[in-house]
């Protein structure tokens, strides 16, 4: 980073942090839980993380799903919402909508498709 800042080359995007979860025991597959997704949130801005404030974008799973969806907009609300001045744009993003399930590659479209 410090390199690119000092030869002004253009920096798109910075990933601060980067972690992933597994609900557990759950109604489905594909049923994400709301407690858990709020402990990975937590995770990600633990001390040392990114500050909440910082945070003008986050990619969510965004799989269209009437139960998914919530969840993830939930938690997003609980974990930055209040601190997140109302002021300041709050963007929540998805490749899925756009391209389908990647399925192996999912997880880079959604980082090309942040930056």
């Amino acid at each position: 980073m410090a390199d690119a800042m000092r030869d002004y080359d253009s920096i798109q995007a910075v990933i601060c942090a980067s972690v992933s979860n597994q609900d557990g025991r759950t109604l489905g597959i594909t049923l994400p839980i709301v407690d858990a997704q709020e402990a990975l949130i937590r995770h990600v801005y633990e001390p040392a993380g990114p500050s909440t404030l910082e945070t003008e974008f986050v990619k969510a799973r965004g799989t269209g799903t009437p139960a998914g969806d919530p969840i993830e907009t939930e938690s997003f609300a609980a974990n930055l919402g209040p601190a997140v001045p109302k002021s300041q744009p709050f963007r929540i993003g998805s490749i899925e909508p756009n391209v389908g399930h990647m399925t192996g590659v999912s997880g880079i479209g959604g980082v090309i498709k942040a930056a």
